[in-house]
């Protein structure tokens, strides 16, 4: 599959660059992509990582996203900032550059808890079929 045809090298590297961004997760596929871009971006390679369901071999010097986690004992000890007031209401947490689309950290939690609850809902009506 040519890559390209999805995105090209050029728009993910004004991405990188107009989101200052610090690492890159990029699907299998579009691995020779992101290289480029990041090149051109002038990320280092050491930030670009790969992102899928399943555990990826390193390829081209680009590894798995979960060698950059830490150890158990490491995520007991991470504290995760807090984001109150005006900070949860004004702070990015992604750009959806296909649409355009801008979510804050409290827009993301209200969007994964209706997600959660529609499919919870749909799941008990499944159960609930299945016993009638």
């Amino acid at each position: 599959m040519d890559s390209d045809v999805l995105i090209n090298h050029s728009e993910v590297a004004y991405q990188l660059n107009d989101t200052e961004a610090k690492i890159l997760l990029v699907h299998p596929e579009m691995v020779d992509t992101a290289l480029r871009a990041a090149e051109k971006a002038r990320l280092p390679k050491s930030q670009i990582f790969q992102f899928s369901d399943a555990a990826c071999p390193t390829y081209k010097d680009v590894k798995d996203w979960e060698s950059f986690l830490g150890s158990d004992h490491e995520a007991q000890g991470y504290q995760w900032p807090e984001l109150k007031g005006d900070k949860s209401l004004k702070t990015i947490a992604t750009i959806n550059y296909s649409s355009g689309l801008c979510l804050t950290d409290l827009e993301w939690l209200f969007l994964v808890l209706l997600i959660s609850i529609i499919r919870n809902n749909g799941a008990s009506q499944r159960r609930s079929n299945l016993s009638s």
